[in-house]
C-alpha cells in the first residue's frame, strides 16, 4: 500500500523564511532553505499520485518555479495551504497535458466500448465532459471508478488519467505486462454496466402511467384556492 505524503515541515520556520524573502532579505538564500525544507513533501506528493521518479522531479521543479514567481503575494502564515494549492494545480495541468496526448495517440479502433470512450472524456477535462456527458453522468463514472477493486482502479487511473501505455502501467504497478490488458477490459465491462444502470430519479408508478383517469385528473384545470 502506498504511504501517505509526509506532513508539512515546521510552520514557524517556514513563516520566517517567507517573510524574509518578501522583504528582500537575502531572497535567493532564504528561498534555497525553503526549497530544502519542502522538497521532500512536494516530491512525495507526485510519487503518491503515481508518477515515475523522472516526472516527479520535473513536476517538483515546476512547482517551486511557480512558488518563486508568486511568493510575493503569499500570506506567510498560510504558506502550507498555498503550496498545496500550487501542487494541486501542477498535478491537474500535467494530467490534462497527458490526457490530451493520450487522446491524440489512441486510434478510434481502440475504443471498444462505452466505458472506454467516456473514460477518455473524463481525462480530457471537466468542460468537455460536462458538454458531452453532463455533470451527473461524469459523477457517476467517477463513483464507479472509485468502487473498482484496487488493481483495476489503479490500472484505469494510470491508463486514462495519466496516459500510461500498458507496459508503463505494468512497470509502475510491478505486475506482469500481460495482465494489464485483461484487467482494463474487466474494469471497462464493470464501468459500462455501472453507467447503463438506471439513474435513481423518481418516476411515476406503472399503474399511474397506464391509468387514463389519473392522467386526466392530473391534467384537468383546478379552481383557484378559496373559490368554489
Amino acid at each position: 500500500m502506498t504511504a501517505s505524503p509526509p506532513a508539512p515541515p515546521g510552520a514557524e520556520e517556514t513563516r520566517l523564511l517567507v517573510a524574509r524573502i518578501q522583504r528582500d532579505d537575502d531572497p535567493e538564500g532564504n528561498f534555497a532553505k525553503l526549497h530544502r525544507m519542502h522538497q521532500r513533501r512536494v516530491l512525495s506528493f507526485f510519487l503518491y499520485h503515481g508518477f515515475d521518479i523522472d516526472a516527479c522531479e520535473n513536476l517538483t521543479q515546476d512547482t517551486f518555479l511557480r512558488v518563486y514567481r508568486s511568493i510575493g503575494g503569499c500570506n506567510a502564515s498560510t504558506f502550507d495551504r498555498w503550496l498545496a494549492k500550487i501542487m494541486t494545480n501542477v498535478y491537474r495541468d500535467e494530467i490534462g497535458r497527458r490526457a490530451k496526448q493520450a487522446l491524440r495517440e489512441v486510434p478510434l479502433d481502440d475504443i471498444d466500448d462505452e466505458a472506454d470512450s467516456e473514460l477518455s472524456l473524463i481525462a480530457a477535462g471537466a468542460t468537455q465532459l460536462e458538454a458531452i456527458l453532463g455533470q451527473e453522468r461524469g459523477d457517476a463514472l467517477r463513483l464507479a471508478i472509485d468502487a473498482l477493486p484496487d488493481r483495476e482502479r489503479k490500472c484505469v487511473q494510470f491508463r486514462y488519467y495519466h496516459g500510461f501505455k500498458q507496459h508503463e502501467i505494468a512497470e509502475a504497478m510491478r505486475i506482469e505486462p500481460g495482465t494489464v490488458g485483461p484487467t482494463l477490459r474487466h474494469a471497462r465491462l464493470k464501468l459500462a454496466k455501472a453507467l447503463r444502470a438506471p439513474s435513481p430519479v423518481a418516476t411515476p408508478a406503472r399503474d399511474e402511467q397506464r391509468d387514463p383517469q389519473r392522467v386526466a385528473d392530473a391534467e384537468a384545470p383546478h379552481p383557484p384556492k378559496g373559490k368554489p
